[in-house]
Parts: structure tokens; sequence; C-alpha cells
């Protein structure tokens, strides 16, 4: 009987470190406007931040977890930007701007791009949500650079081709990750 007992406290132990310390980290990048739209123009839906988390974040260790957005001084805006931040992401905001011509720019490329080459080194996986295929050459880059796995969610219709080749994973965005009925 003792025996068993040791065995079972060192398969214990065992389980308990592998499960606290190797638990394979991830950097989470999220471009929202992105996402807003092509949701919104292929499903008439929102997509589910919680449930992308909970999926995302599954046996992972959270190394950064950035959401990127355009603030509109709107408090519908603010409200989901607090609901980002509950989630467990850090919310960036660029001012919404309008043009003369009634053009509008609110572009987060260069920023997203240069906070995942920060990141990236602190992680085993980067998770990128955008189907923006400008950023095709920074799924390359960091893959080759940083020996790690890169997984793009979008919405398939509405995503690049060759983001979507650029990735070790590409997940697309559907059910379960929408919320509402359509």
């Amino acid at each position: 009987m003792p025996r068993i007992r040791d065995s079972s406290a060192i398969l214990l132990a065992i389980a308990c470190s592998v499960s606290e310390g190797e638990l394979e980290s991830v950097a989470i990048f999220v471009d929202v406007q992105n996402i807003y739209y092509t949701t919104r123009q292929q499903f008439s839906r929102h997509f589910d931040y919680n449930r992308f988390w909970a999926e995302v974040t599954k046996s992972r260790k959270v190394v950064k977890a950035i959401a990127f957005a355009i603030d509109r001084d709107d408090e519908k805006q603010r409200q989901f930007q607090n609901i980002l931040r509950a989630i467990g992401f850090e919310v960036r905001l660029k001012p919404f701007i309008q043009r003369r011509d009634g053009s509008t720019k609110g572009d987060w490329d260069v920023g997203i791009t240069l906070e995942v080459l920060e990141h990236a080194p602190q992680a085993d996986v980067v998770v990128l949500a955008t189907g923006d295929g400008d950023f095709d050459l920074l799924v390359h880059k960091i893959r080759e650079k940083h020996r790690l796995t890169v997984e793009v969610y979008g919405v398939e219709e509405l995503s690049a081709g060759s983001l979507m080749r650029a990735a070790d994973r590409f997940i697309p965005i559907k059910e379960p990750l929408l919320l509402g009925i359509k």
C-alpha cells in the first residue's frame, strides 16, 4: 500500500509541475476594426471576444494581449473597450480621423507590427486576429526569426490568402466565435 501512495504522490507532483511550469506562452494581438467589419460584412454579427479569449488562452500563459481599436469618443465604444479590458486585453486607441473629402483614417498596421515584433520573443505562440494581408510579411518574419507558432484568426472569405498561407494555423471565424443569432 505505501508504494501506491508514494507512486501517486510522485505522479501528482509531476502532473502539477508540468501543468504549472510547462504552460505554452501566448501573445495575442487583435485588429479590432478588421474583425468588426469583416464579421459584420460576412455574418451580420459581432465577434465573441470572451469565447475567443477562452479558446486562445486554454492551457496557455498569456505574456501579452493587446486589442488595437479606434477611439470615436463614443459611450458605446467606451463600454466595449471596458469589456475588452475586463477580459484581459490591454486596449490601445488611435483617434478616429475624418478627412475633408469624407474619407476616414484609423489604421493600426504599424502599431500592431511594432508590438508583435517586441513581444514575440517572449512567446511560444503569437495569435493575430485579422484578415489583413499586410501582415503576411510580419508573420513570415517572426516565424523565421523566433521559431514560434503563429495562429491567425480571421473571416475566411474576407481574409487575404497570403496571410492564411503564412500562418502555421489559420482559424476561420465562424460559430461559436460569433455573438447573437443572424
